[in-house]
């Protein structure tokens, strides 16, 4: 009887602590239930909040991108009038030097042979004149002219090194037939129209460009017209590769002032916009007042 009653206690007192344990789940969930309601009113205020506050931020920031993409599309526009100012002064200069080969080609070099040869003839007519009145012999111009030697040596050396263009073209025809040869002296026929339309182009090692003194434009020297035209190749590429780096370097410049008007940043307080205006329009100025224009081409 007594264990009976025992265990009827036990289990009623295990009842009741169930009854407990779910009066305060009951409880808990009452609590939160309340919450959950209490919150889900704040939520139509914190959107209101929210977006009165993203509508005050972003009101300036547009005009600030806006101003940004100006700036950015005025300086490659500058950048693309240097190189293109730039390319029009080399293709000028490109002009003048062919014109000037051409006028070189057509009568500088016909009037410079011409007048070495009249020159020669009268050295050797005033020579022989000497000669004939001192009554002296060939072999005794060593004695007569000290320096005859080494003038005959460095002849000689000179005529060893000219080009005869029709000895060339004899010896490359040397398997033609008979009427082509003939052609080639008589300057007639297909194969001398080959040969002198090979001669109408001049060897680049011939061209020289004259060096004159910017002041009063003394010439002071020549210098080879290939390499004249490498100068100003290496000149070119080095302007385009500086006016890249500085576009590159402007960009970089720039892109951390543009990351505080990203769309992270602008959930942030509506008072920071006139600030973050004020400091990414001041840095855009110095930015560009430090900026170098492109160099000329005749800048060194």
């Amino acid at each position: 009887m007594n264990i009976a009653l025992k265990w009827i206690y036990k289990v009623k007192l295990d009842e009741y602590g169930d009854v407990q344990k779910n009066k305060a789940r009951i409880k808990k969930l009452n609590s939160l239930r309340e919450r959950n309601v209490s919150l889900e009113g704040q939520v139509p205020a914190l959107e209101s909040a929210v977006v009165s506050g993203l509508e005050v931020t972003c009101s300036g920031p547009p005009d600030e991108v806006m101003g940004y993409k100006l700036f950015k599309e005025r300086v490659e526009e500058m950048q693309d009038e240097k190189i293109r100012v730039l390319s029009d002064r080399v293709a000028v200069i490109d002009s003048d030097l062919v014109e000037m080969v051409l006028h070189m080609d057509a009568e500088f070099y016909r009037e410079a042979i011409g007048r070495a040869i009249d020159k020669g003839m009268q050295d050797g007519l005033t020579a022989g004149i000497k000669h004939g009145r001192a009554e002296r012999s060939i072999a005794d111009v060593a004695a007569f002219i000290p320096f005859a030697e080494g003038d005959y040596v460095a002849a000689i050396n000179a005529l060893r090194d000219v080009n005869f263009p029709l000895l060339t073209q004899l010896e490359a025809n040397k398997d033609s037939s008979m009427a082509n040869i003939m052609d080639l002296l008589r300057l007639e026929g297909p194969a001398a129209k080959a040969f002198e339309a090979s001669q109408q182009q001049p060897s680049p090692e011939q061209l020289m460009v004259l060096i004159h003194r910017l002041d009063d434009h003394v010439i002071i020297g020549e210098t080879p017209l290939a390499f004249s035209l490498e100068v100003a190749y290496n000149r070119v590429q080095r302007v385009r590769r500086d006016a890249t780096a500085r576009r590159l370097s402007l960009t970089d410049s720039i892109l951390p002032l543009v990351e505080p008007l990203s769309a992270k940043n602008l959930t942030g307080e509506a008072s920071s916009s006139a600030v973050l205006a004020t400091a990414v329009t001041t840095a855009l100025l110095t930015t560009f007042a430090q900026t170098d224009p492109v160099p000329s081409v005749l800048s060194t």
